[in-house]
C-alpha cells in the first residue's frame, strides 16, 4: 500500500470526482484511477461506488477515516525527518561525568536549545568509566567527561585540561594560604564525591603516598551538596580550578603545588563524527568551541 495512493483516494473524496482530484494533484485521471484500484485489490474491498457522484462503501467509510489520520501522520514524519536533516529535530542521548554536569554543562545545554527548541534529549550523569561501558552498549551516543581508566573500544578526544585546587573554609588551618603541598595534608578530612570516580581515585592515591595514608573521607554523592558541608567545617574537598559557581563567600579555593592529576575534559566517542546526526553534530561544535575558548581564556589570564 503506497502512501500516494492513499493521498490519491483522500484527494478524490474530498473534491468529489477523478476528474477534479487528477487536477488537484497534477496526474492523469486513468493514473488516479488506477491508485484507487491498487488500494482496493491491496484491502480486497470496494472503497467507491463509482457513478455520476462518488459514493463510499461501508468499507471506504472506515478506510477514510483512518487514512485521513494515517496521511496527517505520515506528513508530521515527513516535516520531522526534513528537521534532522537541518537539526531542527531530533534526539540526543548524552553521558556527562562530574563536575562537568553540575558546573560547566547547563551552560552548554542552555545555549544549544535556545537555537534548537524542538530537539530532544537525555542526559545521563555518571562517572568516566561507567559512561564508558554505557557508549559501547549504544546507550548514549556521546559523552562529556574526564579520561576513563577503561575505554573499552571508545575514543576519547582531550578538549581541555584544569589544574585541581583545595576547597576549604576560611577558618581552616590553610585559609589564609594561597598553596600547600601535599604532605602538609596529613590527618585531613577530605569530602569525596564518589568511590568511583576516576580523577579523585588519582588524586587520593597521591595523597597516601605524600602522606602515608594518615588522612580521613567522607563521601558525598552530591558535588552541589559538597560545599555546603565544606563551609561547616565537616571537611575539605577537591575541585576544578576555574570552578567559580562552586564557591560561597566564606570559603577559599587554594592551590596544591605538587600535585600532579589534572582534569582532562573530552569527548568519549564510538563513532566518528560524520555518522551522526546533524543535531549531534552541532552540538559536539559547540562543545568543542565552548573549551576552545575555556582554554584559550584561561591562557590569557596566566599570561597576564
Amino acid at each position: 500500500m503506497e502512501i500516494r495512493a492513499i493521498k490519491t483516494f483522500i484527494t478524490v473524496i474530498k473534491h468529489g470526482s477523478f476528474k477534479k482530484a487528477s487536477e488537484v494533484l497534477n496526474y492523469s485521471q486513468p493514473t488516479v484511477t488506477l491508485h484507487i484500484k491498487s488500494l482496493e485489490d491491496h484491502l480486497g474491498k470496494e472503497l467507491i461506488v463509482r457513478g455520476k457522484t462518488i459514493k463510499l462503501t461501508e468499507a471506504g467509510h472506515v478506510f477514510y477515516k483512518r487514512a485521513k489520520s494515517l496521511l496527517k501522520e505520515y506528513e508530521r514524519l515527513e516535516q520531522t525527518m526534513d528537521g534532522l536533516g537541518n537539526g531542527n529535530e531530533g534526539y540526543i542521548r548524552i553521558g556527562v561525568s562530574e563536575p562537568i554536569a553540575s558546573l560547566e554543562f547547563p551552560k552548554i545545554i542552555s545555549q544549544f536549545l535556545q537555537k534548537h527548541p524542538n530537539i530532544e534529549y537525555k542526559i545521563e550523569i555518571s562517572d568516566s568509566d561507567t559512561l564508558s561501558k554505557m557508549l559501547d552498549q549504544n546507550q548514549i551516543d556521546f559523552a562529556v567527561c574526564d579520561e576513563p581508566e577503561k575505554k573499552v573500544n571508545n575514543h576519547f578526544q582531550p578538549l581541555f585540561e584544569e589544574r585541581i585546587v583545595l576547597l576549604v573554609p576560611k577558618f581552616h588551618r590553610f585559609g589564609t594560604r594561597n598553596s600547600v603541598r601535599l604532605n602538609e595534608l596529613e590527618n585531613e578530612l577530605f569530602i569525596f564525591t564518589s568511590q568511583n570516580y576516576p580523577l579523585e581515585i588519582k588524586v587520593e592515591n597521591e595523597i597516601k603516598q605524600a602522606t602515608g595514608k594518615k588522612y580521613k573521607k567522607l563521601i558525598i554523592n552530591d558535588i552541589l551538596a559538597q560545599k555546603h558541608y565544606v563551609n561547616e567545617g565537616l571537611g575539605i574537598a577537591f575541585l576544578p580550578s576555574g570552578a567559580k559557581d562552586h564557591l560561597i563567600p566564606d570559603l577559599k579555593k587554594v592551590e596544591i603545588e605538587d600535585l600532579k592529576t589534572k582534569l582532562v575534559i573530552g569527548l568519549l566517542m564510538k563513532e566518528e563524527v560524520d555518522s551522526f546526526g546533524c543535531a549531534t553534530k552541532q552540538l559536539l561544535s559547540l562543545i568543542m568551541n565552548y573549551f576552545t575558548y575555556k582554554k584559550d581564556h584561561e591562557q590569557l589570564q596566566v599570561n597576564r
